[in-house]
């Protein structure tokens, strides 16, 4: 008897289609009007397709939004390893993350989820889970590490909290109100200077203390 073939892998290609598909679908519809029929359609597979590498359409939207989030991330590998180097890394991360606040598709999202979410709070919830809930999860881990046990994980996760606030600032609230926010490379160092000095004068005279 000829054994049964091994299932075949799930297609990176078809995983990035349906992403396209729902990302695209969910900012011209909104995420509770576009269905997973339409998304099948859309990506050109079938609805069968998009349940194998996603339960639910919550699942799909955390992935679409965790997807848009990589682009911007900063791995391990890149950040210096020691506490000393701790100006440098939040360097590094502001400056994605300002990079990720001025994508237009991030920007058409965030008005997405205010305008749904008086009527599927389910959808801002993901959204933030998978968007600033997981951002500050992920610099939480990165100053415990370079701290070197200065710092607590409730102490750590603050400070995450304050950077990301301090980043936001005026531009996040005029960007989402259609207002002109962007800054040139010069303005942007600045900003970042300013806010990574603020962000290590807490460190150093506030969450130590």
């Amino acid at each position: 008897m000829q054994a049964p073939k091994a299932g075949r892998p799930k297609s990176k290609e078809k995983r990035e289609a349906i992403l396209h598909s729902a990302q695209v679908l969910f900012l011209a519809n909104g995420v509770k009007q576009t269905s997973m029929e339409e998304v099948a359609k859309h990506s050109g597979v079938s609805k069968q397709t998009i349940y194998s590498h996603y339960q639910s359409k919550d699942a799909l939207f955390s992935a679409v939004i965790s997807n848009k989030c990589k682009e911007y991330l900063i791995t391990t590998e890149e950040l210096p390893n020691n506490e000393s180097s701790l100006e440098t890394a939040l360097t590094l991360i502001a400056n994605k993350f300002l990079a990720l606040l001025h994508d237009e598709v991030v920007i058409a999202t965030y008005s997405i989820v205010i305008a749904e979410a008086s009527n599927a709070p389910r959808v801002a919830e993901l959204f933030y889970e998978a968007g600033p809930r997981a951002s500050v999860n992920a610099l939480t881990e990165v100053l415990c590490t370079m701290s070197k046990g200065s710092l607590n994980e409730h102490t750590a996760r603050a400070l995450a909290i304050d950077f990301y606030t301090f980043l936001k600032g005026d531009l996040h609230t005029r960007s989402l109100m259609n207002l002109d926010f962007r800054l040139s490379d010069e303005q942007q160092e600045a900003y970042v200077k300013s806010v990574v000095k603020k962000t290590l004068c807490l460190y150093e005279h506030y969450y130590q203390s």
